[in-house]
């Protein structure tokens, strides 16, 4: 409990200083909006109780950048890959996860609405991943696959 905790603020922290960095080389108005975004951050930091609902945009998908939609779709096809293993290598698959996460905060370049919605994903899914390391088994593997599945339900 108490690693989940650690990794949870410290990918809490990665997020925020991630997308930090993004909207730091936007134009001033959108720097306005970018505190607003880290103070968010910080608050999903410190708020562990209730994860908010991801939602669709008036009906429509999301846009998002290339690089996540390439991250999330690497990360299904490692777990469909593992998941058709007679027995799946848990740590080999929550540390690809782990890599492919970071990767996708790391180029973050999503702003406003889009954003926050990534981010509605991606805090389940850094959640799901956590507790694979600890002690995964295949029915989390699973879980995570159907987490990853609703990405394209969402996103474009």
């Amino acid at each position: 409990m108490k690693t989940t905790f650690i990794f949870s603020f410290a990918v809490a922290l990665f997020l925020a200083g991630g997308c930090s960095q993004t909207e730091q080389r936007q134009a001033a108005p959108a720097r306005q909006e970018g505190d607003t975004l880290k103070q968010e951050h910080h608050h999903e930091a410190e708020a562990d109780a209730e994860q908010p609902v991801l939602t669709l945009n008036n009906g429509a998908k999301w846009a998002a950048n290339k690089e996540t939609t390439t991250g999330v779709m690497n990360m299904l096809q490692l777990v469909n890959e593992q998941l058709q293993q007679v027995a799946p290598d848990v740590h080999l698959i929550a540390a690809e996860l782990d890599e492919q996460f970071n990767l996708i905060i790391k180029q973050c370049t999503m702003q406003g609405e889009a954003h926050e919605q990534l981010h509605h994903f991606l805090l389940p899914l850094r959640d799901r991943i956590a507790r694979l390391k600890e002690n995964g088994d295949k029915q989390q593997v699973e879980e995570i696959k159907g987490w990853l599945e609703e990405y394209t339900k969402y996103f474009e």
